[in-house]
Order: C-alpha cells, then sequence, then structure tokens
C-alpha cells in the first residue's frame, strides 16, 4: 500500500507549502492590481482637478497679466509723451 517514510512526509509538506505559497503570491498580486486601479483612478481625478484649475484660475490671470503689461507699456508710452511736452 502506501508507505510514509520521512521522505514522502517531507514531499508532502514541501507540495502543501508551495501551494499555500502560490494561493498566498496570487491573492497578493489581485491586491496590487486593485490597489494600482484606484490609484489610477485617483490620478485621473488629479488630472481632472488641475485641468479645471488651470482652466478657472491660471488661464484668467495669465491673460490679466498681460492685458497689465500691455497697460502698462502704454502708461509709460503716455507718461513720456507728455514728460517731454513740459520740458519744452
Amino acid at each position: 500500500m502506501f508507505e510514509l517514510s520521512p521522505l514522502n512526509i517531507l514531499f508532502i509538506i514541501l507540495s502543501i507549502s508551495v501551494f499555500l505559497i502560490t494561493i498566498f503570491l496570487c491573492m497578493a498580486l489581485y491586491h496590487v492590481i486593485q490597489i494600482l486601479r484606484e490609484a489610477e483612478e485617483v490620478i485621473d481625478k488629479a488630472n481632472n482637478t488641475v485641468d479645471q484649475i488651470n482652466t478657472y484660475i491660471a488661464k484668467p490671470i495669465k491673460i490679466a497679466m498681460e492685458v497689465s503689461e500691455k497697460v502698462r507699456y502704454a502708461i509709460g508710452l503716455i507718461q513720456k509723451h507728455y514728460g517731454n511736452d513740459d520740458d519744452e
């Protein structure tokens, strides 16, 4: 029949250990995949938020700064023009 020698017991224990380690690694891999999916969703939401901030805050500020530069240049020209008239 089946003989339980120490070598056979060792092989049975090693087989069970390899099986359990394989199950553990599969579960760990599944959880890592789930974490990476959630991280991808968080990154997508963060990118959407950055795009909204860029659209509603950064672009208007940039436009306002460009307008202020042009107005400052125009004021400088006006002051230069009227400053030259005062000297005559």
